[in-house]
């Protein structure tokens, strides 16, 4: 969990927190969170390798989830 909240310091330091923040709350950010199962998230936002590793499948493989995604990997640059 350390590193989780080291990382997060690290992108509210760099302002980057805010710009993801803006992205998940976009209407592409909101419409692709409605198709996410919940108890996957629940399951991911607690640590779950696995969980984690299942959302990843699930929103690469839309091409809106892969547009959001280019776009959290520019903001990391």
């Amino acid at each position: 969990m350390a590193d989780w909240e080291a990382l997060n310091r690290s992108l509210a330091q760099s302002g980057k927190s805010a710009q993801l923040k803006r992205l998940a709350d976009s209407q592409a950010g909101q419409r692709l969170a409605q198709t996410l199962d919940p108890g996957t998230v629940a399951a991911a936002e607690r640590g779950d390798a696995a969980a984690i590793s299942r959302l990843l499948r699930e929103v690469l493989s839309s091409k809106e989830g892969q547009k959001l995604a280019k776009s959290v990997e520019d903001l990391l640059k």
